[in-house]
């Protein structure tokens, strides 16, 4: 949830509010100097009179001259302004701490959010950490949206054969996969015993399983010349 900025947004009040309060009616025409929200943004701002009192808000939302906000942020307290009281976005604690700083590793702390892009590659130098429990997404797609020049290192899903695949020395083949048992015993290699998908083996590669297996109808095993299947 990315936070927005406009320079100089400074308006007044169109009327009184009481402390319990969550819309702010800026001066006609005032909204227009604050950042305009998609959802999820925000931006944070400062209520004063000429009294010296204060409070920040947390802005959610705003149409037109009216704000949604969320009072008493950054330890002060909601009151009450009057009409004509002042109302900017100035620079808080909170908008520098929700930016995601460098330390003395060159590592970033803080919360990072990367926005959707519109573009079709993303490119990033250096090591890239993902330090969260929850997950990531890999392209994915079918054998023929394969990429028409990959490149070794490159990984994706393939949704026709349901696996994880890399490209390694001019081919792709499954990623994982590799044997497995009880506790941290590595004995046993698993395969299916029936052929739904067409398939072609790897340039220069050869195939084994253990049967027997099924072939299913209308589905083609393709085996390169000089290369072999053993069906164990």
């Amino acid at each position: 949830m990315p936070a927005k900025f406009k320079n100089n947004a400074t308006g007044t009040l169109a009327a009184s509010i009481n402390s319990s309060v969550t819309s702010v009616v800026l001066s006609s025409t005032q909204g227009t100097l604050f950042p305009t929200l998609a959802a999820g943004e925000y931006f944070y701002g400062t209520l004063f009179n000429t009294s010296g009192s204060y409070e920040i808000v947390k802005v959610t939302a705003r149409a037109g001259d009216t704000l949604t906000v969320i009072r008493g942020q950054e330890g002060t307290t909601a009151i009450g302004f009057s009409a004509g009281d002042g109302f900017a976005q100035r620079l808080t604690a909170a908008s520098l701490t929700n930016f995601a700083q460098l330390d003395s590793d060159n590592t970033f702390s803080g919360t990072v959010t990367i926005p959707t892009l519109n573009t079709t590659d993303l490119s990033a130098s250096g090591a890239v950490s993902f330090t969260g429990t929850s997950v990531m997404l890999v392209p994915k797609g079918t054998t023929a949206q394969r990429p028409l020049s990959p490149a070794d290192g490159e990984m994706r899903y393939n949704t026709d054969t349901g696996q994880f695949e890399g490209y390694q020395g001019g081919a792709w083949g499954q990623l994982g996969g590799g044997a497995t048992g009880g506790g941290g015993d590595e004995v046993f290699v698993e395969n299916s015993p029936t052929v739904t998908t067409s398939y072609t083996l790897s340039t220069g590669k050869n195939a084994v399983s253990v049967g027997p297996i099924t072939i299913n109808s209308g589905v083609t095993v393709t085996i390169p010349s000089g290369q072999r299947w053993v069906v164990l």
